[in-house]
């Protein structure tokens, strides 16, 4: 999935939605402090993890059926939306003041042209949530954004001390994956 593609889905969403702000949370996020560079490390993830506020239990149904995985949408594109609750991402104190918004378009909402804005996770912030996940997959994502050079490593750090549910032992296994990726990009 390429940068526009994901737009294209962000803005498709919105319009079902029928709301111009939408946050996107996921390993495509990164897209947003990175407009342009070629991220084969987010090219490969087939999903677009996103939430909007406020958000409804009641319209999880309607978005899995419409974008979500084997859907039509997802069969005809190759990717689908995934609507997440917005307190799943572990996402930093703060995230939302250093967050990247961007206008992508422009829905039609009751019969009223209405602006876009994604909302991204500043680098750090998201790559901070994801080390905190602690998934395989967010190890290779954390591992291709500091083998870019994407990532200074005290800031992501100071991110992950102020990320929520972090008890010592999961700060601790955490650290320890910033620790094993920085020192792997240096070999």
């Amino acid at each position: 999935m390429t940068r526009e593609d994901g737009e294209r889905a962000l803005l498709e969403f919105a319009a079902f939605m029928k709301e111009p702000t939408v946050y996107v949370v996921g390993s495509q996020a990164i897209y947003g402090s990175f407009p342009d560079l070629d991220l084969g490390i987010v090219l490969a993830s087939k999903d677009i993890d996103v939430f909007t506020v406020p958000y409804y239990e009641s319209w999880w149904l309607p978005v899995v059926e419409r974008f979500g995985s084997d859907s039509d949408f997802d069969l005809e594109r190759g990717y689908y939306v995934d609507m997440v609750k917005p307190d799943l991402p572990r996402l930093p104190n703060g995230w939302e003041e250093r967050a990247v918004r961007r206008t992508i378009g422009t829905i039609d909402i009751d019969g009223r042209a209405s602006e876009v804005v994604a909302v991204f996770p500043e680098a750090h912030d998201l790559a901070a949530s994801k080390v905190a996940i602690g998934r395989a997959q967010d190890a290779e994502f954390l591992a291709g954004l500091v083998q870019r050079g994407l990532l200074d490593r005290s800031r992501l750090e100071d991110r992950l001390a102020n990320a929520p549910r972090m008890d010592r032992a999961r700060l601790d296994e955490s650290r320890k994956r910033v620790r094993e990726a920085f020192e792997s990009a240096e070999m």
